[in-house]
């Protein structure tokens, strides 16, 4: 079994079998407002990821993983751990659902399950997450009942259908000293 998992779900590398799911994730038009993407990407653009994706996050700066459903192997999202910065010791956090999945309380167990591995097996001092307020209600709910604190608003940070949009800056420690 996955290290990282609980008895519902568990989170993997990326497989080549993935290619399809994850195409679909990346073009989705509705997820881009949480992240920087503003172009689809190609399958084949998508296989080189998948193929070439180092699972080393002192390597890349990142590590990007599926997140399953236990009873049937369904991949339902993904998790990541990006932007990592050894000498600060800190990385942002990130999660995408499914829609159809979306609301069952998976967000809160890969949250939980990505800020023991970032504190045990990486030594992680501490993650953050950017959100929009206004367009993703949802995220902002999921941090805040995780214990993370909204430290920073950015005014306009984002550009999300059409207009300028503020952002929470939201942080938690995971360690207190090195």
């Amino acid at each position: 079994m996955p290290y990282l998992e609980t008895p519902i779900l568990y989170l993997r590398a990326l497989e080549p079998e993935d290619l399809e799911w994850l195409y679909a994730i990346e073009n989705d038009k509705e997820l881009w407002d949480s992240t920087s993407t503003n172009l689809p990407l190609s399958r084949y653009a998508l296989k080189q990821y998948i193929s070439q994706q180092p699972q080393d996050i002192y390597q890349c700066g990142e590590i990007r993983l599926a997140i399953c459903l236990k009873a049937d192997d369904t991949p339902i999202g993904l998790a990541d751990l990006i932007n990592f910065e050894p000498v600060h010791s800190h990385a942002e956090v990130g999660i995408t659902i499914l829609a159809k999945h979306q609301n069952k309380g998976y967000g809160k167990m890969v949250l939980q399950l990505l800020e023991e591995y970032a504190q045990k097996k990486i030594g992680i001092h501490q993650l953050f997450a950017y959100v929009s307020a206004e367009t993703n209600l949802a995220s902002t709910k999921l941090f805040l009942s995780a214990s993370y604190t909204p430290t920073a608003i950015l005014p306009q940070w984002f550009f999300i259908n059409g207009k300028y949009v503020d952002i929470t800056f939201f942080q938690k420690i995971l360690k207190k000293n090195r």
